[in-house]
Parts: C-alpha cells; sequence; structure tokens
C-alpha cells in the first residue's frame, strides 16, 4: 500500500524542495541585485579597480629588484599602458627628442608610474609635453622602494650619461617593503603562495575584486575608509625610535651620493596621502617635518608637495576612495610644481632648502 500525501517524509519532501527552490531564486535575486549595482557603479562612479596584469612585471630587472616588462601592452588600474625598449611607461605616441639631448630620470613607485590615468595626462606624460627637447625616463615600478629606486640608480645610471636631472617621487610608504611585498603576492598564483591560510585566502579574495568589481570598491571604501587605514599604517614608521628610521633612509643617501659624484641635479618630490587633506592638524604632517629634516641636513634638495595640496580639494586630487594615487587633476598640478622647478634648477636659480630643524618622533 502506498504511503499517504499526508505522510512525514512527503511532508519532509516537500520542505526540502521548498527551501531549496528559496535558495536558488534567493541567490539569483542576489546576482541580479549585484550585477545590476555594479554595472551602474562602472556608469556613474569613477572609481577605478585597483590591479595591474601579471604580465606587466618582470623579475631582476635592476639587481634583486623587480621592473615592467619590456615592449610590454598590459592594464594597470583599468588602463591600458605601454612601455619601452627599457620597460618604462610611455605614451602610445612618441616624438623622440633630438640626438644628444640632456635627459631627466625619475624614480618612482605607482605614483609617478600613473596608476589610473592615461600616460599623457601624468605628470610625467605632461613634462614630456612641456620639455619635448628633453629625453625624460620614467623608470618608476609599482611597489617600489627606497633600496629599488637605489637599485634602478646604481645600474641605469652609468650607462647614461646623458641624465642631467633626476626627480624621486617619494611616496610616504617608501620606507617600508611591505608595498613590494604585497606585490609579489597578488602576482603569485594562489597554489604558488607560501601558505594556505584564512589571511592568505582573504588576501587572494580581496585581490581577486579589487581589480574585477568597482561595487565591492565601493562597499569596501564605506565600510573601511581606506584612506585613513593606509595613512595611519604608513605613519607608524615615522615614529619609529631615529636609528631604526635612519637605517630606513640609507637608500635615499646612498642615492644623492650617486647623483652629486656624477654631477646630476637631484631633487626629492614628496607626496602627501589624501587623509593628510583632511584637516591642518600640525601631526598629520610629522612624516614630511621628518623627511625634510632628514635631507636637509644631509643637503638633498626636495619639494614638499603638502601645502601646495593643502589649498585645493582632495577629492579632485586623488582617484576615487584611493589613499595615494593621484587623479588627473592631481597630475597637472605637480606638473605646474615640477615645470616651474625644472626650469629654474635648467637656469640655475633653485633655492637651497632651509637648515634642519629638531624633530620629536611622536
Amino acid at each position: 500500500m502506498g504511503k499517504s500525501l499526508d505522510s512525514p517524509d512527503v511532508g519532509a519532501r516537500r520542505r526540502s524542495s521548498g527551501w531549496l527552490a528559496a535558495t536558488v531564486l534567493g541567490l539569483l535575486v542576489t546576482c541580479v541585485v549585484w550585477l545590476g549595482a555594479e554595472l551602474a557603479c562602472r556608469i556613474f562612479s569613477d572609481i577605478r579597480p585597483q590591479g595591474n596584469s601579471r604580465s606587466l612585471f618582470v623579475d631582476h630587472s635592476f639587481g634583486d629588484s623587480r621592473g615592467n616588462a619590456k615592449n610590454i601592452t598590459a592594464v594597470s588600474f583599468g588602463v591600458t599602458v605601454h612601455t619601452d625598449s627599457m620597460g618604462f611607461r610611455k605614451g602610445e605616441e612618441v616624438v623622440e627628442p633630438p640626438s644628444g639631448a640632456p635627459a631627466l630620470l625619475v624614480l618612482g613607485d605607482s605614483i609617478a608610474f600613473g596608476a589610473g590615468v592615461q600616460e599623457p595626462a601624468t605628470f610625467v606624460g605632461l613634462l614630456r609635453e612641456q620639455f619635448p627637447a628633453t629625453i625624460i625616463y620614467n623608470s618608476s615600478v609599482i611597489g617600489y622602494g627606497l633600496p629599488d629606486y637605489r637599485n634602478v640608480v646604481d645600474a641605469f645610471l652609468p650607462q647614461h650619461p646623458e641624465i642631467k636631472y633626476a626627480y624621486l617621487a617619494f611616496c610616504l610608504n617608501d620606507v617600508s617593503d611591505e608595498s613590494a611585498k604585497e606585490i609579489s603576492e597578488s602576482l603569485r598564483q594562489p597554489w604558488l603562495r607560501k601558505e594556505t591560510t584564512l589571511r592568505s585566502l582573504l588576501f587572494g579574495a580581496n585581490d581577486f575584486l579589487r581589480s574585477r568589481s568597482r561595487l565591492y570598491l565601493l562597499l569596501r571604501n564605506w565600510v573601511t575608509d581606506p584612506q585613513q587605514r593606509y595613512f595611519d599604517a604608513d605613519y607608524l614608521n615615522y615614529r619609529m625610535p631615529e636609528d631604526k628610521f635612519q637605517e630606513g633612509m640609507k637608500p635615499l643617501a646612498d642615492i644623492n651620493e650617486t647623483f652629486s659624484r656624477r654631477g646630476v641635479s637631484f631633487t626629492v618630490v614628496v607626496f602627501p596621502y589624501e587623509a593628510q587633506l583632511r584637516s591642518n592638524n600640525p601631526a598629520l604632517a610629522l612624516p614630511q617635518r621628518r623627511l625634510s629634516n632628514y635631507m636637509r641636513q644631509r643637503g638633498i634638495r626636495y619639494i614638499d608637495l603638502l601645502p601646495d595640496f593643502r589649498v585645493l580639494p582632495a577629492s579632485k586630487l586623488f582617484l576615487a576612495y584611493d589613499p595615494m594615487h593621484l587623479s588627473e587633476t592631481g597630475h597637472h598640478v605637480v606638473s605646474d610644481i615640477l615645470s616651474r622647478d625644472l626650469l629654474s634648477v635648467t637656469r640655475g636659480l633653485a633655492p637651497p632648502n632651509e637648515e634642519p630643524t629638531k624633530i620629536a618622533a611622536q
């Protein structure tokens, strides 16, 4: 005799199939809502994805330092980028300066590389346009720090006596190698990473989503305020004891000595973080004060961009919800400052920086 339609087994199967249908329907609705919100973010927001093509990087370009692949087209922060025969970023249309022209070497990380901005609109691209008779080498690589800049100078400078000027675009995280470690880890395939832990899985998921989903970036930014979080983390580097700070800054002194020995005019350009523009609280400028004190003590010429940036809206100067990468407007501001500076340097009118002051690391 068959089971009754109202038997416990039949009821359980109905409840199970109903739960499954509700789950599938819920997932479909969630996917549709997510895709709709993702599409809206792509249409109505200026949020940039934060990923880089793995093919953009190669190991041991300058000593132990990773570099950009040569003659490649890749994607960085949602923008197509091109490199030349040296692995340096270039525009699609390149106008070569005349033979025997003097050269400017730009050292930097993702800020000077121009992450998220088309090359002609970066401050380096704008300088190319303003100084067509000057060769400009943009040796910047995403994730670089002070030891990498030193490696570039040691390997590249001896082969290029035409270099007469140099700018180092100093990001506040350059005294630490954490950024370089994160880039290296993100370039590894998940199965090649050193360890599989909850932290590494979360790191991998974050890296995957931030390079593909604008909605994820928007939600993450609303919840975690990455501009403030990144600044708070890097701010700690400027509260370290003096001996540790001196050790971290040692590559900069080496770079300055190398340029000085070869007669190259060298200037460090200190870039601010977005969080430093939210208030005029003097404590927020501790990194710049400590850096400027260090450089004045050693006769290193520098430009502190923080005062110029503070008189302008932060939302206009940086990529959306980004802690340090500049927008096109930000690049234009830097280009204006550096073009005036380069003119003064080439004419021998650049003034020396002031004498050092005593800075408390607190």
